[in-house]
C-alpha cells in the first residue's frame, strides 16, 4: 500500500522511501555507513564510502535504515545519452521483503525531477546492471525497466526512459 506522505518521502508496506538526492543530510550519510560496517558489504567501487556520496533514495523501516539506492549520472554508450545509474543494495535480513521495487520506482522519480530541473546535462533515463544472479528472466522488470543487453560479464543491463526525453 503506498501513502505519499510528500514530495520527498513515500510510504510502501510500512518502509519510509526518502528522497536524499544532493542534501548532504548528516544522519542518513552516517546510517548508510553504519549499515554497510554492520554488514560488511561493500564490493568493488560501491563501497559504503562510494555509495554515501550518490545517496538518492534511503528505505527506513522505523527508525532503521534498511536499504539505498545510489546514483551516479554518466554517459551511457549503448543509450547514446547521459543516464542516471542506480545502486542498490539491501541488508541481508530484509532481502526478501521486495524491497528494490519500490526503491526503483523512487529512485526514477526523483532523477526525472532532477532531470527537468537540469536541462542542460540531458539526462535521459535510468539504467541498471543486474549484478544478483538469476533476477532477470523477463525482458521488463516489475519496476517497468527494459532488458537492453548484457555487459561483457554478462549481467543484464535494464533502462528505463523519462518520458520527457528525446533525442
Amino acid at each position: 500500500m503506498l501513502e505519499t506522505v510528500s514530495a520527498q518521502t513515500e510510504v510502501v508496506d510500512g518502509v519510509e522511501y526518502r528522497d536524499v538526492w544532493q542534501k548532504n543530510d548528516k544522519t542518513v550519510r552516517r546510517d548508510a555507513m553504519a549499515l554497510g560496517a554492520r554488514t560488511g558489504s561493500g564490493t568493488g567501487n560501491f563501497t559504503p564510502e562510494a555509495w554515501a556520496k550518490g545517496l538518492c533514495v534511503v528505505a527506513y523501516d522505523r527508525s532503521e535504515l534498511v536499504a539505498i539506492a545510489a546514483g551516479e549520472i554518466r554517459f551511457a554508450q549503448r543509450m547514446r545519452a547521459n543516464m542516471a545509474f542506480l545502486r542498490v543494495f539491501v541488508s541481508p535480513e530484509h532481502r526478501k521483503r521486495g524491497l528494490v521495487v519500490p526503491l526503483t520506482y523512487k529512485f526514477h522519480d526523483v532523477m526525472r525531477r532532477y532531470a527537468l530541473t537540469q536541462p542542460e546535462i540531458r539526462i535521459g533515463g535510468t539504467m541498471a546492471i543486474v549484478t544478483v544472479k538469476g533476477h532477470m528472466d523477463e525482458p521488463v522488470t516489475k519496476a517497468d525497466m527494459v532488458l537492453i543487453g548484457y555487459s561483457p560479464k554478462g549481467e543484464p543491463l535494464i533502462a528505463r526512459w523519462f518520458d520527457h526525453f528525446t533525442l
